[in-house]
């Protein structure tokens, strides 16, 4: 279970998606505060300066986005493979004491069930024979006594 859910491999798997996930958030959240920042900007500084603050407004926060992305994804991922990691020992914890119940009962129920068949019938003999030699002395006794 360890091999399967280990924290390599869910970092190959969650990394791109988380990725992915934030890069398309970011581009909608800039696609729609874009325009509301170019308006404000506008409406600020009349046209001579309006585009070029716009431009500049634009290439800032792309910038920002470029930079800053990396560290919001590696710590996002981060954070989800400790969550994860903590979820599986959390599921090993309780799943251990089960497992270990059920390999215990296999494991010890078939030694048991050999010992008893090679030792039951032996105990069972032993006292057949202690029985039958009961029995003889027992007829030999009363033989002697009514002589």
């Amino acid at each position: 279970m360890g091999s399967i859910l280990s924290q390599e491999y869910l970092t190959t798997i969650i990394q791109p998606l988380v990725a992915e996930a934030l890069s398309a958030v970011i581009q909608k959240e800039l696609a729609t505060s874009e325009p509301i920042i170019r308006q404000a900007v506008t409406d600020l500084f009349k046209p001579p300066l309006g585009e070029p603050l716009a431009q500049l407004v634009r290439e800032q926060m792309q910038s920002v986005v470029h930079q800053d992305l990396p560290a919001v994804v590696r710590e996002q991922v981060g954070t989800i493979n400790q969550q994860v990691t903590d979820t599986v020992h959390q599921e090993v914890v309780k799943q251990t004491p089960l497992v270990v119940e059920t390999a215990v009962k296999a494991s010890v129920g078939l030694a048991v069930e050999q010992a008893v068949q090679r030792i039951v019938p032996d105990v069972a003999e032993q006292q057949i024979k202690a029985e039958i030699k009961r029995l003889i002395e027992t007829e030999e006794n009363s033989r002697s006594a009514k002589l």
